[in-house]
């Protein structure tokens, strides 16, 4: 899946990854997963991580996952909000990713806000 190698070729090998990444839960491999969405050469491919991803997420907003975290968060708010800011394709595909993971509610692995007082 690395850079070199044909496209096609690359395409096969991180599908295997996405699908890897699900059924195992391997918090590294959806690292290297989003880091070659924000440093891979071809834009191509980025997208089509990215797309991956949303068709074949590993958890969603209903299910519990150790793969839920505040980092991860951050990295996609990140990736959504100056990451991307040059192509508007990734950006597109960051927030349908955010979406299908987290949906439109707070993310259930954040901390309670501490001014979310409500006062009589």
């Amino acid at each position: 899946a690395e850079y070199g190698h044909f496209v096609d070729i690359r395409i096969a090998a991180l599908e295997a990854v996405v699908d890897y990444t699900k059924v195992d839960r391997s918090y590294e491999e959806l690292q290297w997963l989003l880091n070659m969405i924000q440093t891979d050469p071809v834009p191509y491919v980025r997208h089509k991580i990215l797309n991956m991803l949303t068709k074949n997420p590993p958890f969603t907003k209903n299910m519990e996952s150790p793969l839920c975290n505040e980092a991860l968060v951050d990295q996609l708010w990140k990736l959504m909000n100056s990451g991307t800011a040059h192509d508007w394709r990734l950006r597109c595909g960051a927030v349908d990713l955010y979406f299908t993971l987290f949906g439109l509610s707070r993310p259930s692995c954040l901390p309670l806000p501490e001014l979310g007082l409500v006062l009589n």
